[in-house]
C-alpha cells in the first residue's frame, strides 16, 4: 500500500512539473473573420506570444490544427523570448466556404476551427496553445413574427417582444417571415433546405412544430405558418415562444445559417370574467315578413372563481329591442353553449341593423361584448301586368247567290266601311232590279192602253 501511494505522489509531482513548463510558453488565441465577413475571402489578426518563465526560449515555431480548408499561416513569429518577453504573431488564412456561420445553437458567434502551437525550448521542450476561431456574416434570419389571435387581431413581433392580454381558450395562428440576406448580385447564394420551428415547452400550449421550405433565393424572402395553436383553458401567467431557423447555402457555400429567437406570451386572468368565445345570428338576413331571430353564443369562464350569476343580454338598440338571460351558473374554466330567441316589432323597415351581445358577472357587471349584424330585407313590389288589347276576327264574306229573284247581300265584316256599289254583285244586282223595274212598267202602259181601247 505505501508503494502505491508513493507511486500516486511520485506522478502527481512529474505532472506538475510538466504543466509548470508548459505554462512558460502561452499564446492567447485569434478570431480570423467577423460577423460582415464573406465565405471564401482572406481574412488576418493577430495573437500575443509570452515567454512567462525566468530563462530565455528558444528555437520557437508556430503550427495550426485547424482544417487545410482554412489555409493557416503565421507571419511576424520571434524564434526567441527572453523570460517574460512577449511578441505580436499575425495569423493569415481563408474564411472556408463551408464554415458554419451559426453553431449549433443557433447563435452567430465565431466557432473555434482549432488550436495555435507555440513550441520552443529553454532547455527543456515547451510548448503551449491557444483557440483560434472564425466567424463569417449569417445570412439567414427571421425578419418578422406576426400572430393573429382568435383570426382577427394581427400583432407585428421581433426577438425579445412581449404578446399581452391572452384570455384562455384563445386561437393563435403564427406566421414567421425569414429571408436570405445575401447579395443577389454579388453573391446570388441560395439557402437550401431551410427549417422554420415553433415551440412552447409547456403543457398549456400544444406547440411543438417545425416545417420546412425547399430553398430561399438570394435577396428573397419566405414564410410558414403555425395555424391554431390554442391557448389552454387552464393557462395563466408567462410562456415562452422558441421560434428557430435553420438551412444551409449551397454548394460550396455550405455552412450553417439560421437565427432563434424568443416571444413572451402573457396570459392574463381577473378574478371574475365571462368570455364570448363564439357568436353568430340565425338567420343573420330577414325577409321582410320575418320578424324574429336567435342568438346562438358560446360563453366561457376565464375568471378565478365559479360564476352563479352570470348574464347574456342581446340588445339592437336602434330598435329598442333588449332581451335579458340572468342567473346562469359557470364554473371556472367551464363552457356554455346558449341559444336566445328575439324577438322584434312587427314591422321593421328595410336595413341594417347592430345587434349587441353582452356577458355579466354578478348579473349586473359587464365583461365582454361582440357586436353583429342583421340585414333585413326590402319587400318585393307587387307585380303588374299591362292589359290586352282584344282579339278582332274577321268572317269570310258569303257571295250571293241569284235564282231569279232579287237578293240583297249584307256583309258581316264588323265595322266594314265598304259601299254596295263597290262591288260586281252589288251592281249586278242593281242592274236587274233596274230591269225588272222597266219590265213592270211596260206591262202596267200596256194594260192601261188596253183598257182605254
Amino acid at each position: 500500500m505505501k508503494k502505491l501511494t508513493l507511486a500516486m505522489l511520485l506522478i502527481a509531482a512529474i505532472a506538475l512539473v510538466a504543466n509548470a513548463v508548459s505554462a512558460d510558453l502561452t499564446v492567447s488565441g485569434a478570431t480570423l473573420g467577423d460577423s460582415n465577413a464573406e465565405p471564401g475571402t482572406n481574412a488576418s489578426t493577430s495573437f500575443t506570444l509570452t515567454n512567462t518563465g525566468t530563462t530565455t526560449i528558444t528555437g520557437i515555431s508556430l503550427s495550426s490544427t485547424a482544417s487545410s480548408a482554412y489555409s493557416i499561416g503565421f507571419s511576424g513569429a520571434p524564434s526567441t523570448l527572453a523570460a517574460g518577453g512577449s511578441a505580436t504573431v499575425t495569423v493569415n488564412g481563408v474564411l472556408a466556404k463551408s464554415h458554419d456561420a451559426v453553431t449549433s445553437a443557433l447563435k452567430a458567434e465565431a466557432i473555434s476551427v482549432g488550436s495555435i502551437v507555440a513550441s520552443g525550448s529553454n532547455g527543456t521542450t515547451l510548448s503551449g496553445s491557444g483557440d483560434l476561431k472564425v466567424q463569417v456574416a449569417n445570412q439567414l434570419e427571421i425578419k418578422k413574427v406576426y400572430i393573429t389571435v382568435n383570426g382577427d387581431d394581427e400583432h407585428s413581433l421581433d426577438d425579445g417582444d412581449d404578446l399581452n392580454d391572452l384570455k384562455p381558450g384563445d386561437t393563435l395562428d403564427i406566421r414567421v417571415v425569414v429571408e436570405n440576406n445575401y447579395d443577389e448580385d454579388d453573391d446570388d447564394i441560395s439557402i437550401e433546405d431551410v427549417i422554420v420551428r415553433a415551440e412552447i415547452s409547456d403543457s398549456d400550449f400544444d406547440l411543438d412544430e417545425d416545417d420546412e421550405i425547399s430553398d430561399i433565393s438570394a435577396d428573397d424572402e419566405d414564410s410558414v405558418t403555425f395555424n391554431d395553436v390554442e391557448v389552454d383553458d387552464e393557462a395563466s401567467g408567462k410562456y415562452t415562444l422558441e421560434i428557430t431557423v435553420e438551412g444551409r447555402g449551397e454548394s460550396p457555400f455550405s455552412g450553417r445559417h439560421g437565427q432563434k429567437i424568443e416571444i413572451d406570451l402573457d396570459v392574463e386572468r381577473e378574478s371574475h370574467e365571462i368570455i364570448i368565445r363564439s357568436a353568430s345570428l340565425s338567420p343573420s338576413r330577414l325577409a321582410c315578413d320575418k320578424n324574429s331571430f336567435d342568438a346562438k353564443l358560446k360563453v366561457f369562464n376565464s375568471g378565478k372563481n365559479d360564476e352563479d350569476e352570470v348574464a347574456i343580454e342581446i340588445a339592437v338598440p336602434s330598435l329598442g329591442v333588449t332581451v335579458l338571460k340572468e342567473d346562469i351558473s359557470l364554473d371556472e374554466n367551464d363552457e356554455s353553449s346558449r341559444t336566445i330567441p328575439v324577438l322584434l316589432p312587427a314591422k321593421v323597415a328595410p336595413g341594417t341593423y347592430t345587434v349587441e351581445l353582452t356577458t355579466f358577472w354578478n348579473n349586473d357587471i359587464e365583461s365582454d361584448k361582440e357586436t353583429l349584424s342583421l340585414i333585413v330585407d326590402p319587400c318585393a313590389a307587387p307585380v303588374t301586368t299591362a292589359p290586352t288589347a282584344p282579339v278582332v276576327t274577321t268572317p269570310p264574306t258569303t257571295a250571293p247567290t241569284t235564282t231569279g229573284a232579287v237578293t240583297a247581300t249584307t256583309s258581316t265584316r264588323a265595322r266594314s266601311t265598304d259601299s254596295f256599289l263597290d262591288s260586281p254583285a252589288g251592281l249586278a244586282t242593281l242592274g236587274v232590279g233596274i230591269l225588272a223595274a222597266i219590265v213592270i212598267i211596260i206591262v202596267l202602259i200596256a194594260m192601261m192602253v188596253k183598257k182605254d181601247k
